[in-house]
């Protein structure tokens, strides 16, 4: 099963998350809470990008303060986002 084929498979709120950077190429943790809050928590945002990067659908660049880590969105991800969006 492809990375890809597993996007059908990913929880709601995962595939918010993957939207939310999909539709800003990358993103600060801190600004992604700030859009994603109160619907999702950020134990769930939290797991929800580990997941993704996981999959190889975003990627990570680290930074010493948490909220300014900044995940951006991989070649994989955009096209799961474009083949797989309804």
């Amino acid at each position: 099963m492809s990375n890809i084929d597993q996007y059908s498979t990913i929880a709601p709120s995962t595939r918010s998350v993957l939207k939310e950077v999909a539709s800003s190429r990358s993103i600060r943790l801190g600004e992604l809470m700030k859009k994603a809050q109160p619907e999702i928590e950020r134990a769930t945002v939290e797991s929800s990008l580990q997941e993704l990067k996981n999959l190889h659908f975003i990627d990570e660049r680290s930074s010493v303060l948490n909220d300014f880590r900044t995940f951006f969105i991989t070649a994989e991800g955009i096209e799961a986002t474009r083949k797989l969006a309804p």
